[in-house]
Parts: C-alpha cells; structure tokens; sequence
C-alpha cells in the first residue's frame, strides 16, 4: 500500500513536471523569431470558427481539433494565444503520458511503481540529443522531428495510443468483445480530426497483418475481415479528407 501511494504521488509530480515543461516550451516556441510550427498553427486557431466548420474544412484545416481547443480557451476563457497554445498542448501531452502509465501498471502490476513511472515519463521525452552549442533550438522544434515540434501531432498522440493499445488487445483477446471494436472505430474517427497522421500509419500495418496472418494460418478469420475494414475505412477517411 505505501509503494502503491508513493506510486500515485509519483505519478502525479511527473505530471506536473510535464506540464510545466511543456508550457514553457511552447511559449519559448511562440516568442521565437525562428520559424516553427506553433506559431503558424496559432493564426490558424485565432481565426478558427466552429460555426464555419465546412469552410474550415473546405479551406484545408481538415484536422482542427487543436484549433478548436485553442480557439475557445483563447476567445472563451480570455486567456492570451500563446497562453492557450501553450496550455492545450501542455494537457495533451499529460494525458498521453497518464495513459502510458496506466497501461503498464496494468501490464506490469508487480514492477516497483518508480520503475514505471519513470520509464513511461521517459517516453514523453524521447528524441535526438540535444547539444546547445550545435542546435540550441532542438527544442523549439525547428527542423527536428521531436516530440515538441508540431501542435496537431501532439493533439493526436493520445487517440493513437489508446488505439494501439485497442488493437493489441483485440489480437490477443480470445473471445470476440464488440465494445473493443466499438471504442477503437470512435479513437480512429477523433484521430483523424486531431491529425490522420496516427492512421496513415497504423492502417498500412493492419492490413500487413492480415496479409501475414493469413497465410501462416492459411484461412481468413473474421479476426482478418475486422483489420481489413479498417484499411477500407482509413481509405475513405484520406480520400474524403484529401490528406493523403
């Protein structure tokens, strides 16, 4: 019991602790006179409007989750553009990091509770070596594929996630649960608003799966027909959201 509270206090403070680096960034990012993606992303959540929503999407902001979070916190809460930016993707990264944590306690019930916490923590944070002296702006994300450097990638993260950790399930469930099925077809439709870039890239897997699958068990399970819908499904969504 006392690992366990010590786990949750833990637990807790490395949210914090992501939180607060995150905020900090995105407002260094914001004050920056380089180029980088939050700025440019923030114009396009200050003059988001969800009651124009066909034209948002007409006009190429076909993911605009982000823009829309930020956008109301900006214009609703009366807080600073920077302020919203900085303060979404500051929760985003949070809830990606407390849903790592709970699945490898679930996972993993008997590794000591710092052991996790820090692992999964860690993965918040995982990218190329920062060197001031030779990219001071790492960081910032200016040309570097970190996990920093772009708003709706970050927005995107938790759904991909969860359906990752959905469809691992699904494999090795040995009954069919159809509430599964239910969640990961909801997860997969709020990615694609956050940003298609999770299911450009899990699609093409599943449907290796299947492909693989088959032929070392040399028959088409339904379990096959499930990922195979969802490679039709990802087609339509890329087509009718032209983000291919």
């Amino acid at each position: 019991m006392q690992n366990k509270s010590r786990g949750i206090v833990f637990q807790i403070l490395l949210s914090q602790a992501v939180f607060l680096a995150t905020y900090f960034l995105i407002i260094c990012q914001m004050a920056s006179a380089n180029y980088t993606d939050f700025p440019y992303h923030s114009q396009i959540a200050a003059d988001f409007s969800i009651r124009n929503l066909k034209e948002e999407v007409m006009e190429g902001n076909t993911y605009f989750m982000w823009s829309m979070l930020v956008s109301r916190l900006y214009h609703w809460g009366k807080v600073s553009l920077p302020g919203a930016c900085a303060v979404v993707t500051a929760l985003t990264n949070v809830l990606t990091l407390n849903i790592v944590l709970e699945y490898m306690k679930k996972k993993i019930p008997n590794v000591d509770d710092n052991i996790w916490a820090l692992f999964g923590g860690g993965l918040m944070f995982v990218g190329p070596l920062f060197v001031p002296w030779i990219n001071s702006n790492y960081y910032l994300g200016t040309w570097s594929p970190n996990v920093w450097h772009n708003p709706t990638n970050n927005m995107a993260r938790p759904f991909g996630v969860i359906s990752t950790i959905l469809i691992l399930e699904i494999i090795d469930a040995k009954e069919k649960v159809i509430r599964k099925h239910i969640v990961l077809a909801i997860m997969l439709g709020l990615s694609v608003i956050a940003k298609p870039s999770f299911l450009q890239g899990i699609a093409p897997a599943m449907a290796l799966f299947v492909i693989i699958n088959t032929i070392y068990t040399k028959k088409f399970t339904g379990k096959n027909g499930f990922f195979l819908h969802y490679r039709l499904f990802r087609l339509y969504v890329l087509c009718y959201f032209r983000c291919g």
